[in-house]
């Protein structure tokens, strides 16, 4: 269901959707009360079930448009991306983190969205997510200066191997965090100097000599 199949008016549409968003992003989806969201919102539950039919559609509602706004505030403040590769991750880490940190009810809710969905809404969060690997990998690698890399290495095979890495790692932030009531929000720090660190390591492995040595002045 995509939010410009949905007819509501505005008034309402924003009600619905801050109410549950909350709702969602607090407790889940199988321990959120619609309930909740119609007191909150202060609609009715006929209403709210005219509009989505069921808690399903409403939430993949929610997700889409949450989805949707993240995105936009993502690719609004990376829009001149360094084209050094390790400076471009660095700010794209930073404006996630400064986006969650001010966003945090999207923040959780994504969170959980995307690591902690039942079974029966993962096809339909994966159908709605299949294109983020296209714009991610856009975003992170279109038009880097490859000048600064090794030339006794594979620049191809080091950028299909930093994208493994970044999984991996990106995976083991979410174990970690998936028990944390705020899922990290307080921990954003601390993962950014971390990261910082993991990037210093990766980039003086695959860049030129002089690099290091320019670090190192």
């Amino acid at each position: 269901m995509s939010p410009t199949d949905i007819q509501i008016p505005e008034d309402k549409r924003e009600k619905i959707y801050q109410a549950a968003l909350k709702e969602f992003a607090e407790k889940g989806y199988e321990k959120a009360s619609t309930n909740q969201i119609i007191q909150s919102a202060g609609i009715s539950k006929g209403l709210l079930f005219h509009y989505f039919k069921n808690k399903k559609n409403l939430f993949l509602y929610i997700f889409e448009v949450c989805l949707e706004t993240f995105t936009k505030l993502v690719l609004d403040q990376a829009k001149d991306l360094p084209s050094d590769l390790f400076e471009r991750l660095l700010l794209i880490a930073k404006i996630k983190i400064k986006l969650s940190l001010k966003h945090p009810m999207e923040y959780k809710f994504l969170f959980s969205s995307l690591y902690e969905i039942p079974a029966e809404l993962k096809p339909d969060i994966d159908e709605k997510i299949k294109h983020l690997d296209t714009l991610r990998h856009s975003l992170l690698f279109s038009g880097l200066d490859r000048s600064r890399f090794r030339p006794d290495i594979n620049q191809d095979q080091v950028i299909h191997t930093l994208i493994f890495f970044l999984e991996a790692l990106g995976n083991r932030y979410v174990s970690q965090l998936q028990a944390q009531a705020d899922k990290g929000l307080s921990q954003m720090e601390a993962i950014y100097k971390e990261f910082i660190g993991i990037i210093d390591l990766l980039k003086y492995g695959v860049y030129k000599s002089e690099e290091k040595k320019e670090k190192q002045t």
